[in-house]
């Protein structure tokens, strides 16, 4: 995996300096644009460190695709892991799901609405959770710190998707 925080000479931290990001972003882009390479291995070569300047720039510049980043980098986050989540958590989620279910069948606008409030609610309080706790890890660099920003982490992926089947409901 590139180490995005090496390539744009940062600290391994979940606050990115943006200015200082953009910065080197393109100073790399002017190193590594391909055209100013002449033989084929540079082109190819400057190729491949340009795709992931412009990579690691799309995510260091996003608090959430760094925080992803850096749970991935880690080896806390791998595709098709078995998410560690509590009962009580996916009970709500459950219940909330159960209500959209509800709403496809006999759709009320005010139920919608309710939900809709309370799914906010709870994904605004999950990503300030994790911002404190990423601002908390950066200070202190405490490894179970990290493993609750990744708890945290995986109930906002559940809250988005959540999002998502509401903002289907506004465009049906």
């Amino acid at each position: 995996m590139e180490d995005y925080f090496k390539l744009f000479d940062l600290p391994f931290t979940f606050s990115v300096d943006q200015e200082r990001l953009r910065r080197k972003f393109l100073q790399n882009s002017r190193e590594f644009h391909p055209d100013l390479k002449t033989d084929k291995e540079s082109h190819r070569l400057a190729e491949e460190r340009s795709s992931a300047n412009n990579e690691g720039f799309r995510v260091l510049k996003d608090f959430f695709e760094t925080t992803a980043y850096i749970l991935k980098f880690k080896g806390l986050l791998t595709e098709g892991e078995k998410e560690n989540i509590a009962p009580e958590f996916l009970a709500e989620m459950m219940e909330i799901n159960e209500g959209l279910m509800e709403l496809e069948m006999d759709f009320n606008q005010a139920a919608l609405e309710r939900i809709r409030k309370q799914s906010t609610e709870r994904r605004e309080a999950t990503e300030q959770s994790i911002r404190a706790m990423a601002a908390e890890y950066d200070k202190t660099q405490d490894e179970r710190v990290i493993e609750e920003i990744k708890t945290e982490f995986l109930k906002r992926k559940y809250l988005l998707r959540i999002k998502d089947s509401i903002d289907k409901f506004a465009t049906s």
